[in-house]
C-alpha cells in the first residue's frame, strides 16, 4: 500500500516517520476515515480554520493540516495516544 503521508518540507515540520506512524495508527492511512487521516476531531478540524470534517478534505488539505497542528501543539495531540 502506498502511503498518502507527504514528506514535511522546510523548518518546524513534524518528521516524515511521526507524521507516517500517525496516520497508520489513527486510520491505517485511509484519508476517507472520518477524522481523516490524523484522527482530526471536528472541533480541532474547525479551530484550524477548516470546514466540514478533515475527512471530507483532499490528502493535501490534510497534510497541511496536520502540519499547521504539529507546529502549534507539537506531537502532543498524538503521541499519548498513538505512540508514534
Amino acid at each position: 500500500q502506498t502511503s498518502q503521508v507527504t514528506a514535511p518540507s522546510g523548518g518546524g515540520s513534524a518528521p516524515g516517520s511521526f507524521q507516517q506512524c500517525v496516520a497508520w495508527r489513527e486510520s491505517s492511512d485511509t484519508p476517507t476515515d472520518p477524522d481523516g487521516l490524523y484522527g482530526i476531531l471536528p472541533s480541532t478540524w474547525a479551530s484550524l480554520g477548516y470546514s466540514g470534517t478533515a475527512g471530507q478534505a483532499s490528502v493535501a488539505v490534510q497534510n497541511q493540516a496536520f502540519q499547521q497542528l504539529y507546529a502549534q501543539q507539537g506531537a502532543q495531540p498524538w503521541s499519548a495516544y498513538d505512540g508514534c
